[in-house]
């Protein structure tokens, strides 16, 4: 799977060490000097070890809020025919101080850019469905929300990270091609799901994209609904780590320096 320009030279591609390609696309992304444009490749840490904590601080309710020992417990990304894409995140703090000193950060119309749906591609085991109507994806740390508190103290004094579990969901049309993932559905076997989103266009064919990368899926629920003129077939699934040297997961993210 290769994006950009025709005029991209083979010598400026980002190395990928190994990839298991069967039944699924592989992202192979080239370097540009002059685009200003980063390729940041997120990857989830699958260790007992703790997730960092970051300071993160909300401001305008009357009494600005400095939160410190963040972590993000959830993400939940939700694409939809003609709408945008939506991303929403559940974070978990240590403690809570107010009273701070606002912090004032000016917005530009590059700052508010969207992805939107219809500038989005999807692959499902290896094929392109590109008449796909929706599709969410559920991340979670599975922090435990009770675990953490010590005597003589109200607050948590640390985080206990559970397992890491992705699922989601899509809405596809009745033809043969859903009809060979139903049938995986049935018999319990694999798939996988690879699907992105393009934004503004930074020059020289470079665009601001986010693209989740999910080698080996198992389904978990199927059915059939009436659609406008065609029945629909919606399925649900979830991430399996089955293959060892790719990651199960990763997020693959273009986008300007302090974007």
């Amino acid at each position: 799977m290769l994006y950009g320009e025709e005029t991209a030279s083979a010598a400026l591609a980002v190395a990928v060490s190994s990839a298991q390609a069967k039944s699924r696309p592989v992202p192979v992304h080239f370097t540009s000097a002059d685009s200003g444009a980063y390729l940041r490749v997120i990857t989830p840490n699958l260790t007992s070890e703790e997730l960092p904590g970051f300071s993160i601080q909300a401001d305008g309710d009357g009494d600005n809020r400095l939160g410190a020992g963040c972590i993000v417990d959830s993400m939940n990304i939700t694409a939809d025919l003609k709408a945008k894409v939506k991303a929403t995140f559940e974070l978990m703090m240590l403690t809570v101080t107010g009273g701070q000193d606002g912090i004032t950060t000016p917005l530009n119309q590059d700052d508010m850019d969207v992805l939107k749906f219809s500038d989005g591609l999807t692959y499902i085991g290896g094929e392109k469905f590109c008449y796909i109507k929706n599709v969410s994806i559920d991340v979670s740390n599975s922090h435990g929300a009770d675990e953490g508190y010590c005597q003589g103290k109200q607050t948590k004094s640390k985080h206990a990270k559970g397992p890491f579990t992705v699922s989601g969901s899509g809405t596809l049309p009745v033809d043969s091609s859903s009809e060979a993932e139903r049938i995986k559905a049935l018999a319990a076997e694999k798939s996988s799901l690879l699907t992105k989103f393009s934004g503004r266009n930074y020059g020289n064919g470079v665009r601001a994209m986010v693209l989740f990368d999910i080698p080996s899926i198992q389904y978990t629920d199927d059915s059939k609904s009436a659609g406008d003129a065609n029945l629909e077939q919606s399925l649900s699934w979830e991430m399996i780590d089955d293959l060892g040297y790719d990651a199960p997961f990763a997020i693959h993210m273009i986008s300007k320096e302090g974007e």
